[in-house]
């Protein structure tokens, strides 16, 4: 199946995403004017949640999974939660990673109180909704705050017997989020056992599971579904799956441990040689801070991922900077194909078109291959300028007016 957009339906796909993110922080705002509740210190637990309304008192029950309780009314609801939330508290940390411990480690040490300024709303509302601390304002100031009961629990764990198990989480998350900063896509079972090689310890599956699930919550960076993870830059997770597997004798490309924990920083970009040749043109040429540069290639291999064609990111900078000469255009023409062609693909499991170009030169023999034979789609070298296949006798899209095969695709 085809998947591929031209410009125009590409440009309304943005537009709609600009409209998603207005909604989106118009949503949050009222959602912020609901949270902060004026506290005193110290908080109990039967007050914090008595602040709270009851679609927040349901939000923590149906979190931590708190069977024969829906038809409760908040007062009830809430004599159970005060029963409950301790022994919860306890088994919630266990699937946590070192940011979230160290958060609440920290909001211990100070008595129950951490500042809440740096923190997100997808953020305080993890915490808020499992029971672990809660949003709330004292002396004007905006503060996360954990009730006393829940500090006293806190106190009672072993925690050299939880920091393992703490730093074993972490990495889980982390190695997830390189491999669906590479791939888009996995079945959650692949992505398991990708990283049982990478770790060489086979991990309890539901626990990964849970461990992801919690990750979600708070960092919002991958999503779930058709039995699988999906990063959360993939816009149709169905059709980067069905190009993976329309390749079948693609197998993921072999990312070692370290590649995996790099990609998985927020606003990570993986800089090709490719890359970092366009950008030192842009910054050699053009009066452009370089942190503007990295927000260019951070938006252009998104483009490129998307599978938007390579016009696209000559437009883009056609309208951010002035060509003033022809050869200009060749060599920027140049790079930018040299990019497209150079960038780690979704679609291809973490491969570039010119890797798979390659491999399939390598698997080239000199008698034909069986008509039965399953061949899986070529990785295609493209055109600039019209986003299609390039053939290697068609005029090189640099304007040369040479072959492709004699000028820019010599060494393909």
């Amino acid at each position: 199946m085809d998947h591929k957009v031209d410009n125009k339906t590409h440009q309304e796909l943005f537009r709609y995403l600009a409209e998603m993110e207005e909604e989106r922080r118009n949503q949050l705002e009222k959602r912020q004017q609901k949270i902060w509740i004026k506290i005193n210190m110290p908080a109990n637990l039967a007050d914090t949640l008595n602040l709270l309304t009851k679609h927040d008192l349901d939000t923590i029950r149906k979190n931590l999974n708190l069977k024969n309780m829906s038809a409760l009314r908040k007062e009830d609801l809430i004599k159970q939660l005060v029963k409950i939330l301790p022994t919860k508290f306890v088994e919630v940390l266990k699937l946590l990673d070192k940011e979230r411990y160290e958060l609440i480690a920290k909001m211990v040490k100070k008595g129950g109180l951490l500042s809440a300024t740096h923190l997100s709303l997808s953020k305080i509302e993890f915490f808020m909704g499992y029971g672990l601390a809660f949003p709330g304002v004292c002396g004007g100031r905006k503060l996360l705050f954990m009730p006393k009961e829940l500090i006293e629990a806190f106190n009672k764990i072993n925690s050299m017997k939880l920091k393992p198990i703490i730093q074993l989480n972490t990495e889980w998350i982390k190695l997830t989020y390189g491999l669906l900063y590479y791939y888009g896509v996995m079945s959650t079972w692949a992505a398991k056992n990708k990283i049982n090689k990478c770790t060489n310890k086979e991990i309890d599956f539901l626990e990964y599971i849970n461990v992801l699930s919690l990750a979600n919550d708070y960092y919002r960076r991958v999503k779930l579904s058709y039995g699988g993870f999906y990063d959360e830059r993939v816009i149709d997770p169905q059709a980067v799956i069905e190009e993976q597997k329309s390749r079948p004798d693609i197998d993921y490309y072999p990312f070692t441990k370290s590649q995996l924990l790099k990609a998985s920083e927020p606003g990570y970009i993986d800089k090709t040689p490719a890359m970092n040749n366009l950008m030192v043109f842009l910054a050699t040429h053009y009066d452009i801070e370089a942190h503007e540069i990295e927000e260019l290639m951070f938006f252009y291999h998104q483009l490129i991922n998307l599978d938007a064609p390579p016009s696209e990111i000559l437009q883009n900078l056609e309208q951010r900077f002035e060509f003033p000469s022809f050869e200009i255009v060749q060599k920027i023409t140049s790079l930018v194909i040299d990019l497209c062609n150079n960038t780690r693909r979704w679609i291809l499991k973490g491969h570039t078109p010119n890797e798979i170009l390659l491999q399939e030169k390598l698997k080239m023999k000199p008698v034909s291959s069986p008509d039965n034979t399953p061949q899986h789609k070529k990785a295609d070298i493209i055109n600039f300028k019209t986003g299609k296949k390039l053939g290697r006798n068609d005029p090189c899209p640099c304007g040369s007016g040479k072959k492709f095969k004699k000028c820019c695709g010599i060494n393909q």
